[in-house]
């Protein structure tokens, strides 16, 4: 799986777009074997690059909790061409400076905008904040990726 990688606020937050799944139901993402294959590799990846040693742990997919290492969102579809959605720093300690524009996805922004589209998928660290104006056409898959000692 190929996904772009931006660092905001010290922050890796992976995304890409994929098609591929948009007509799937929700039980698909906890039940294919396939999908929960490329999903646990791809988180491997991220854990790895992130600089964490997985190698004696087991990676698995659950309902999100407080455990997660991962957040893994996945939007079937979207009300609006682009749905905003807002990923916050949650760090209590970062620069009080007034920032030069907010609506810039800067390193200095204490919140970062993407524009979700259907088929849109976002992986992040867990303790990242995000949320977007939730309706009821918007459609989308919520899964918490976990790291366990074997």
């Amino acid at each position: 799986m190929n996904l772009d990688f931006a660092v905001y606020f010290g922050t890796p937050i992976y995304s890409t777009v994929n098609d591929k799944w948009l007509r799937r139901t929700e039980s698909y993402f906890y039940k294919n074997k396939e999908f929960k294959e490329l999903i646990i590799k791809t988180s491997s990846t991220i854990l790895e690059n992130m600089g964490y040693d997985i190698k004696s742990n087991t990676i698995s997919i659950e309902k999100p909790n407080e455990n997660n290492q991962l957040i893994f969102l996945y939007f079937l579809k979207t009300e609006l061409d682009k749905l905003p959605i807002k990923f916050k720093d949650t760090r209590k300690n970062k620069i009080n400076l007034k920032i030069i524009d907010e609506t810039l996805n800067t390193f200095a922004a204490k919140n970062v905008i993407y524009n979700a589209v259907s088929g849109s998928l976002f992986f992040i660290p867990s303790y990242v904040e995000w949320d977007f104006n939730k309706n009821k056409k918007t459609k989308y898959i919520h899964l918490g990726i976990t790291c366990k000692n074997e």
